[in-house]
């Protein structure tokens, strides 16, 4: 596990700050990962095949030449996967405040 040490004169008030800063990050990317999600279930009923066989059958010279709406499928399950990623990484972080004592 990684551990990232941020050092400030107010702890504290510093892990409120940071707490709220990633929670409100948090409900962005879980906004634009349902944005995201709605539009790959536009394109699967459409198409009547998952997103995940979708990317993994065609390659961007596949779709060189092809229908707009493949290079934006494929944008949004990209852009998807990594909403979701990134979601996962906030989701997971755990916070330990510690005041430094001097000796």
């Amino acid at each position: 596990m990684t551990e990232i040490i941020l050092r400030s004169p107010d702890a504290s008030k510093a892990a409120t700050i940071i707490r709220s800063a990633i929670d409100k990050e948090i409900t962005r990317l879980g906004k634009g990962a349902e944005r995201a999600l709605a539009q790959l279930k536009r394109f699967e009923n459409k198409y009547q095949v998952s997103s995940s066989e979708f990317a993994e059958r065609f390659t961007a010279e596949d779709l060189e030449g092809k229908d707009l709406e493949y290079v934006e499928w494929i944008g949004e399950y990209s852009l998807f996967q990594q909403l979701t990623e990134d979601l996962v990484v906030l989701e997971n972080l755990t916070y330990s405040v510690s005041e430094a004592h001097e000796a």
